[in-house]
């Protein structure tokens, strides 16, 4: 496992499952950073299978959707998965209203994640 100020990151059976810190680490000061480091991490990963596991954060910035879909973009174009999971009830509200559900992969857990 590795590890950032904003994130762990572990790879089981070919997944990258990037795990947020602490519940308001998705807001305006740290996004760009974010983004950044997960661009970094799949840059050249043909393939890649990225989990974005949402258990710890309850606040997101409303910049965040916006770099989400950039990262699934590029996750795309890697001609890989992108899966986000354990969304707290009250932010997959956000997703649905934005309507970004349709366009995200979302499931309970990272055991689900894997299953895909």
């Amino acid at each position: 496992m590795s590890s950032n100020n904003h994130f762990d990151l572990e790879e089981i059976n070919n997944f990258l499952i990037v795990t947020f810190k602490n519940e308001k680490i998705l807001n305006e000061t740290n996004i760009k950073v974010i983004h950044d480091d997960l661009i970094q991490l799949i840059e050249g990963r043909e393939g890649v299978r990225l989990v974005i596991d949402f258990k710890v954060v309850r606040y997101l910035s409303s910049s965040v959707l916006s770099k989400l879909v950039s990262v699934f973009k590029k996750v795309k174009s890697l001609k890989g998965e992108f899966t986000l999971c354990s969304i707290d009830p009250v932010l997959r509200k956000v997703f649905e209203i934005t309507q970004l559900d349709r366009l995200f992969t979302i499931v309970p857990d990272q055991l689900a994640a894997m299953k895909r």
